[in-house]
């Protein structure tokens, strides 16, 4: 896969005595309407094969940053977290460039983290690959302030994220159909923005409905989400769509959900360990940082933090 750390098998025996502690969002995506202190007691159950008297903390998308900061003042050596990407983005902005080792257990909508480092996305087979995954560090991505992990974008895709933000509370069914529906109404207008890129020895100003800057590139083939190709790599991709027209817009779409991120001729890439986006005339630019959206006043300088955080990696 690309990472660099503690082979695989090498870990098990100087892992099992080490603190562990869980935090469960009960209010992620796939937990929402269930049992979830059950749900937490199949975790403990299942963790417990390989780490003595997991902690277990259950907590709400309104307390999820107190309760994180409250379980990290416990001290613990592996940090489990149990949510969506916002819940999972928040643990690694904590501890990055510490000594504590993440976990995730994949219970969001996208889970770009678990999908990265090829974490099954149901949750008892992402627990059997847990008590065998193995330390591992990788590299994140920082926008101004904000520390990421998959990627940052703006153009058509915030405005995607924005639509599936508004059918929160809606049956699953529903839901996936009212996304599905405002994703194809939002490619098919696709309006265009004028900004300037910066990336590598390259300024330039152009008019374009997308750009994505990934935490080192998409692997190839990987479709939508995607998954990077190098965990541990030490360059940004700076994905620019060439996209003119409506029609032009919807053979993009296909792309990339083809997987072509690196071989479509209606994408422009630049690698670089620094990159910027600056808008026009709006003064707040709307992104989406790893599935959450933000909005930044002026530019957006984005850098690699090259194996700043150790994460539990199932075997391949």
């Amino acid at each position: 896969m690309g990472v660099l750390g503690t082979p695989a098998g090498e870990g098990h025996e100087t892992m099992a005595g080490q603190r562990v502690r869980v935090l469960l969002n009960g209010d992620a995506g796939t937990l929402r309407g269930s049992n979830v202190a059950a749900v937490a007691e199949q975790v403990r159950t299942a963790l417990a094969e390989r780490w003595p008297d997991p902690g277990i903390t259950i907590t709400s998308k309104a307390n999820a940053s107190d309760d994180l900061a409250r379980v990290l003042d416990d001290g613990p050596d592996i940090l489990v977290v149990g949510g969506g990407d916002g819940t999972i983005s928040g643990a690694v902005a904590a501890i990055h460039d510490t000594d504590v080792t993440l976990a995730v257990l994949p219970l969001g909508t996208m889970n770009l983290v678990a999908r990265d480092i090829g974490m099954p996305l149901d949750l008892p087979s992402a627990l059997e690959s847990l008590i065998q995954a193995d330390p591992r560090r990788i590299s994140l991505g920082k926008a101004n302030d904000r520390i990421f992990v998959s990627h940052i974008s703006f153009g058509v895709h915030p405005r995607m994220v924005h639509h599936r933000d508004r059918q929160q509370g809606r049956s699953k069914l529903m839901k996936r159909l009212a996304t599905l529906y405002s994703a194809l109404v939002t490619w098919h207008e696709s309006p265009r923005e004028r900004v300037a890129i910066a990336a590598g020895n390259d300024v330039r100003r152009v008019e374009t409905n997308l750009v994505v800057i990934a935490n080192t590139p998409f692997a190839e083939g990987t479709g939508v989400p995607p998954k990077r190709g190098d965990l541990a790599g030490r360059e940004l991709a700076v994905y620019v769509s060439k996209a003119t027209t409506r029609i032009d817009s919807l053979r993009l779409a296909g792309e990339l959900f083809s997987g072509r991120w690196n071989s479509s001729p209606m994408l422009d890439v630049t690698l670089s360990e620094k990159a910027q986006v600056v808008g026009g005339r709006r003064r707040r630019m709307l992104c989406s940082i790893d599935g959450e959206l933000y909005r930044f006043t002026g530019g957006v300088d984005c850098r690699v933090l090259p194996e700043s955080l150790s994460i539990l990696v199932p075997p391949e």
